[in-house]
């Protein structure tokens, strides 16, 4: 393994460990925000969340799963 691929993957590592910190931070922060509002809104904002959440962590996952 050259120098090159060693950091290659360092990166990768990085940018999936990264996104896994975005979405807990993301999943917090609405939780934190929108959890003391009791709606029986029947999982739209369930399905919302998780949305938002691949939207913001889906690139970076997925970009550091290839560069690993």
């Amino acid at each position: 393994m050259t120098r090159a691929d060693f950091w290659c993957r360092v990166l990768g590592w990085l940018q999936i460990i990264g996104a896994a910190i975005c979405g807990a931070a993301i999943w917090w922060l609405w939780e934190v925000i929108l959890g003391w509002i009791d709606i029986d809104s029947g999982g739209f904002f369930t399905l919302l969340k998780w949305l938002i959440i691949l939207f913001f962590t889906g690139p970076p996952f997925f970009s550091g799963l290839l560069t690993v």
